[in-house]
């Protein structure tokens, strides 16, 4: 596994800060199945000018909470 996703595991999201598009940048969750098995993700592009708030707000907390009532409806799904 890459240090980028070992990282985004352990801190439990993902960041993508103009990597993909200048001006703009990403949080994203991945949304696991009862195994723990990533299924799909969920994200939350920014301006670049409101990452650094965000990075420090509750925009991380919000997303992880959407996550975790997905990952209810979705914990019997199989790739």
């Amino acid at each position: 596994m890459s240090a980028i996703l070992q990282a985004a595991k352990a801190v439990g999201f993902a960041l993508n800060v103009q990597q993909t598009e200048e001006g703009v940048a990403a949080f994203g969750v991945a949304v696991r199945n009862r195994s723990g098995r990533a299924i799909g993700a969920i994200s939350v592009s920014v301006p670049i000018t409101r990452y650094q708030q965000h990075s420090r707000g509750p925009l991380v907390a919000q997303l992880k909470n959407a996550v975790r009532e997905l990952e209810v409806e979705v914990a019997d799904i199989q790739p």
